[in-house]
């Protein structure tokens, strides 16, 4: 499995706090993902979560497609891990 430039950027995210900025990531749905699955873009929304619970604790902003399923999610993590 070849990392993509966007795989790079999300396992290397917390690099980017050092600058100071709010940062935003919007990764939901993106061709990125063919790396973990062969689903089509719009049923992407499981992976979509899972991303977004890895990355939120070092981003400002998540921008996804369905809110209430990534909400549901990043709930669901922040219990696990408190």
């Amino acid at each position: 499995m070849t990392l993509s430039f966007e795989d790079r950027q999300i396992k290397n995210i917390v690099k980017f706090k050092t600058l100071g900025c709010k940062i935003m990531l919007g990764h939901s749905r993106k061709s990125f993902m063919k790396v973990f699955t062969a689903t089509p873009f719009a049923k992407r929304d499981f992976d979509t979560a899972i991303i977004s619970s890895y990355a939120n604790k070092h981003v400002d902003y998540l921008r996804v497609h369905h809110v209430q399923k990534t909400s549901r999610a990043l709930m669901i993590n922040h219990h696990l891990n408190n």
